[in-house]
């Protein structure tokens, strides 16, 4: 029986992106958010492993931040369109689960 994957929910009112360093050391954590949730017509769920959080960050620069690198998190309320592009592969719906719960394995 494969080991189990635990789950971050986070929900935000707007678009938000927030990795945080202390979500590394649990293993196949997968991080989900849910973004413009007061409406059910803009709500937008995404998820992804830990890494590809990160690697995302690093597509962005922003692991090379202070915010990054002295307070172990970087967050923006105010996502670019380059954002968006990296993020949209990780938007789920039930094929996207059985893929990221496959590679947790």
């Amino acid at each position: 029986m494969p080991t189990p994957s635990p789950i971050r929910l986070l929900t935000y009112e707007q678009i938000h992106d927030d990795p945080d360093a202390r979500y590394a050391k649990i293993p196949r954590l997968i991080m989900v958010f849910v973004m413009n949730c007061r409406s059910s017509s803009e709500s937008r769920l995404y998820a992804m492993s830990y890494a590809q959080m990160v690697q995302v960050g690093d597509a962005l620069a922003w692991t090379k931040t202070a915010s990054w690198t002295e307070r172990d998190g970087y967050s923006t309320r105010h996502p670019s369109p380059k954002l968006m592009a990296l993020l949209e592969p990780h938007r789920t719906g039930p094929a996207r689960w059985a893929t990221l719960l496959a590679e947790q394995v």
